[in-house]
C-alpha cells in the first residue's frame, strides 16, 4: 500500500484529518512539522509528543531534539536522552548520532568518550558517512581510544570516496602534511579539487590555488591558481583568498602586475581579520 504524503497537505486539512483519525501518528507528525514551520514550537512539541506516544520514530526523535534544545518545552537532557535511547534500540540513525554527541559532551549524563565512540561505531555499521568521518576524528584526536593517525586516515578516505566534503578536505590535508599516510601532493590536490566542487567553503579552493601557484603536485599554473582564488572569494571566511589573489597582482603572476588591485585585495583580507593582509596593505600603502 502506497504511503500518503501528509506533509504536502495544508495545515487546516490536517487538523480535520486528525479529528477523523486521532491515532494516525503520521498526521500528528505532519501537523507538528507545520507548526514548527510557523515557529509555533509549543504546539509542534504537543503534536510530536502525541505521535511519539503512538510509536512514531521520527516524532520521538524530534521530541528528543526539543528537549535537547529547550525549544517548545523546558530544557531536559535526560528526557532527550531517553527519547534517543528508545529509538537507538531500533537502529534510528539520527538518534544514535545524537547519543554520541550527548556522551561526548556530557549533556545530562557523565561525559563518556568510550560510550560516545560506541555509538559512532554503531552508526557506521548502519552505513552513515558522517559517522565514518567522525570515527576518523575520534582516532585522529584520541577520543575514547588511542590516537591512531593511520586508522583515522583510512576512515577519512572511505568517507571522502563517498564524496563527503569534510572528509575530502581532511584526506587532502593528511596527504598534504603526510599524517597517517605518506606525503603525496598530487593526491592532496586531487582531494582539494573534489572538495572544491562538493562544498560551499573557501578552504579547499584556496589550498588548490596555492598548490597551482607553488607547483605542488602539479606544474605551476598561475591562471588556475587565480581561478581557484576567485572562486574562494565568494565563500571567504578569513580573508586568505583575497590575500593570495593580492599576491598574484603584486608579483604579476599570471596577471599584469597591478599594485592598486593588490592593495585592494590586501585591504579586503585585512577587513576579514587576516593578519598578513594587514601587513601587506600597510607595506604597499607606505610605498604610495
Amino acid at each position: 500500500m502506497k504511503s500518503i504524503d501528509y506533509y504536502s497537505y495544508p495545515k487546516e486539512e490536517l487538523i480535520a484529518l486528525n479529528k477523523a483519525e486521532p491515532t494516525n501518528s503520521e498526521i500528528l507528525l505532519a501537523l507538528g512539522n507545520k507548526y514548527e514551520n510557523d515557529n509555533n514550537f509549543v504546539k509542534a512539541f504537543t503534536y510530536y509528543r502525541k505521535a511519539s506516544k503512538l510509536g512514531n520514530l521520527e516524532a520521538t526523535h524530534y521530541l528528543g531534539n526539543y528537549y535537547f534544545t529547550g525549544k517548545g518545552t523546558k530544557l531536559d537532557f535526560k528526557k532527550a536522552r531517553s527519547c534517543y535511547l528508545k529509538n537507538s534500540k531500533v537502529n534510528h540513525l539520527s538518534s544514535i548520532l545524537k547519543l554520541a554527541l550527548i556522551y561526548l559532551e556530557g549533556k545530562g549524563v557523565e561525559k563518556n568518550e568510550k560510550k560516545s565512540l560506541s555509538f559512532i561505531k554503531k552508526a557506521v555499521k548502519l552505513n552513515s558517512t558522517s559517522a565514518l568521518f567522525s570515527l576518523g576524528q575520534y582516532h585522529l584526536k584520541g577520543i575514547g581510544t588511542k590516537q591512531n593517525p593511520k586508522l583515522a586516515f583510512r576512515y577519512f578516505k572511505k568517507a571522502a570516496d563517498r564524496y563527503y566534503p569534510d572528509a575530502e578536505i581532511q584526506t587532502g590535508d593528511m596527504y598534504f602534511k603526510g599524517i597517517g599516510v605518506k606525503q603525496n601532493y598530487k593526491k592532496a590536490l586531487q582531494y582539494y579539487k573534489r572538495a572544491s566542487d562538493d562544498c560551499s567553503c573557501s578552504y579547499p579552493k584556496v589550498q588548490a590555488g596555492i598548490m597551482y601557484k607553488e607547483g605542488l603536485g602539479t606544474k605551476i599554473n598561475y591562471k588556475k591558481a587565480k581561478k581557484y582564488f576567485l572562486e574562494a572569494i565568494d565563500f571567504d571566511e578569513d580573508g586568505q583568498a583575497y590575500f593570495m589573489l593580492g599576491n598574484l597582482y603584486e608579483e604579476g603572476l599570471g596577471v599584469e602586475k597591478d599594485l592598486k588591485k593588490a592593495k585592494e585585495c590586501y585591504f579586503s583580507a585585512m577587513m576579514q581579520s587576516y593578519v598578513n593582509g594587514r601587513h601587506k596593505y600597510v607595506e604597499l600603502d607606505r610605498k604610495d
